[in-house]
Parts: C-alpha cells; structure tokens; sequence
C-alpha cells in the first residue's frame, strides 16, 4: 500500500481528528494559550535540551496503541500537518 494510497483511504480522520483536540484540550484549557511544539529544558548548567512538546508525544504513543507502530506514525503525522497546515485551529 503506498502512502498516497493510505492518505486517500484515511476513513478515520474526523475520528483521529477528534483524538488529537482531546489531547491538546488536556494540556491547553484557555483557547487562547499559545500551543507550544517543543519544550525546551535547561538540564544542566549551560546545556539546553529540546524535545517534542508533551502532547505531541502523547499524539504519537495514543495513535500507536491505536494502529500500530508504522501506521500509528503516519497517522500522526497527517494529524499534524491538518492541525498546522490547513488553518485549523488547533485547540
């Protein structure tokens, strides 16, 4: 199955949609917070660490469990692109 042919067959995708404003609604009540991609840690004296944002990771792991380790990730992935390419607001 090629990707372009899994992207046309996406048939959850108001599902998984749904999903991702659940997560991101745990982490950002007020709508008009800013919605941070990263997070960035200070762990130890003048060394910085950069990581996903934990919501992004929580995405990831529940989309996962849900399809799979390869499938999981691209579903992800098209989550994130609508959530941030399409004008959608993302909370």
């Amino acid at each position: 199955m090629t990707r372009r042919h899994i992207h046309d067959s996406w048939i959850t995708k108001e599902q998984d949609m749904s999903t991702a404003h659940d997560i991101l609604s745990t982490y950002y009540e007020d709508p008009e917070d800013e919605v941070d991609l990263e997070a960035v840690r200070v762990i130890q004296e003048g060394s910085i660490l950069i990581e996903r944002a934990d919501w992004i990771i929580e995405l990831e792991d529940t989309m996962e469990a849900k399809y799979g380790a390869d499938y999981g990730e691209l579903i992800s992935a098209r989550v994130m692109t609508l959530l941030m390419a399409q004008g959608e607001a993302i909370h």
